[in-house]
């Protein structure tokens, strides 16, 4: 995978490993991605509780089959991480 920084994101991060913060590029995009997927398991739990206010709960062996599917899919699309 590549990603790229702007100049201005590269400074920050630059400023960040140099505080001490991280301790490297690599450690601070790790960082990154992980709590992009923890936005995401909280935004899919949201919704879930969501359907079972609406009455469209689904069992916890379900939830649970779904939720390891999802994360086997994250980290195949994710490798490095």
């Amino acid at each position: 995978m590549r990603i790229e920084l702007s100049s201005e994101n590269a400074a920050l991060a630059q400023e960040l490993i140099d505080r001490g913060e991280f301790e490297s590029l690599d450690d601070l995009l790790h960082s990154a991605l992980l709590i992009l997927h923890r936005e995401t398991i909280h935004s899919r739990i949201g919704d879930s509780l969501q359907q079972a206010v609406q009455g469209q709960a689904v069992s916890l062996a379900e939830a649970k089959s779904r939720w390891a599917e999802e994360r086997q899919q994250w980290l195949a699309a994710h490798p490095s991480v």
